[in-house]
């Protein structure tokens, strides 16, 4: 009974030296092809493949950044126009114009699309941004003016069948 204790003690520690010797050997070349960057980040990849089971907690209470609206008219002649413009991807972009509100949705690089209808004289633009956790961003606001009536345009000088006459006046 001893040496057949034995016997099975021995084959678990050969075992554990093969085990070792390959995973030392896997190491020296994991280090050799790929420096010790490579050995770091393949070291942290398995422990997260340990602990991946473990729940994680994930509680979010940075607001959005405001949005961003690209290059607007201050004033135009279009009863509509579109919005476009830029804020935390996946959040919920709320935009009021003379107090009518618009929701809409961020993509995922960010980016916000809406058309909108402008009323005559000046419109008043806010909007504000909300993410998935339920934060708010701080408020954009700006302004744009409708303008539909035509310029007047009335020239004074020169007057009908004026003459200009010298060496510096072209006919």
């Amino acid at each position: 009974m001893y040496s057949r204790r034995l016997t099975i003690e021995e084959r678990k520690n050969k075992k554990r030296a093969y085990t070792l010797i390959v995973i030392t050997l896997g190491l020296i070349i994991l280090i050799f092809f790929y420096g010790l960057t490579g050995a770091a980040k393949f070291s942290a990849f398995l422990l997260d493949l340990r602990r991946g089971s473990e729940e994680v907690e994930v509680s979010d209470s940075t607001p959005p950044p405001p949005p961003r609206f690209d290059s607007q008219p201050s004033a135009t002649n279009q009863d509509s126009l579109e919005l476009k413009g830029s804020t935390e991807a996946g959040s919920t972009v709320n935009i009021t114009v003379n107090g009518k509100k618009e929701e809409v949705l961020a993509n995922s690089q960010g980016r916000f699309l809406l058309t909108i209808n402008l009323s005559e004289g000046i419109n008043i633009i806010v909007a504000y941004a909300k993410d998935n956790s339920g934060n708010v961003s701080q408020k954009t606001e700006t302004e744009i003016i409708l303008d539909n009536d035509e310029p007047s345009l009335e020239i004074s000088k020169p007057e009908d069948e004026s003459e200009f006459f010298g060496s510096r006046q072209r006919q």
